[in-house]
């Protein structure tokens, strides 16, 4: 399954009422993320090698659980996803332990936040 056919699961209002509750301090740019999944639904995916692939991480230094979203590669690679184009998200398949740990609808919020954090973070 690409991201795109995931998106395609669900409706606007349910992604955005889930990412609130994932993402409280989100709140207020809600309307960037409404713009952002009216431009999502639009984009036709590209393919890509790269899958995404998501998991908790312990920060010993703030001793917090934070959720990271990276790409991995058939060779088990992890990479940065910062400045991968939405296209190229929208037709990357989701790793199978990805849709294993976590449920469909957090899958998409956490790529939501993470496609858009480095604009959204600045408000």
């Amino acid at each position: 399954m690409i991201f795109k056919d995931l998106l395609l699961k669900y409706d606007k209002i349910i992604i955005l009422k889930r990412l609130v509750e994932l993402y409280p301090d989100q709140k207020k740019n809600i309307g960037g993320y409404d713009d952002t999944l009216n431009e999502l639904f639009l984009l036709k995916p590209v393919s890509s090698d790269v899958q995404i692939h998501i998991r908790k991480y312990y920060d010993k230094w703030d001793k917090q659980y934070y959720v990271h979203v990276n790409g991995i590669d058939k060779n088990k690679k992890i990479w940065a996803m910062d400045f991968t184009d939405w296209k190229e998200w929208l037709g990357m398949k989701i790793y199978y332990s990805t849709l294993k740990r976590y449920n469909k609808l957090d899958i998409i919020c956490h790529c939501l936040w993470e496609m858009t954090n480095d604009f959204y973070r600045i408000f």
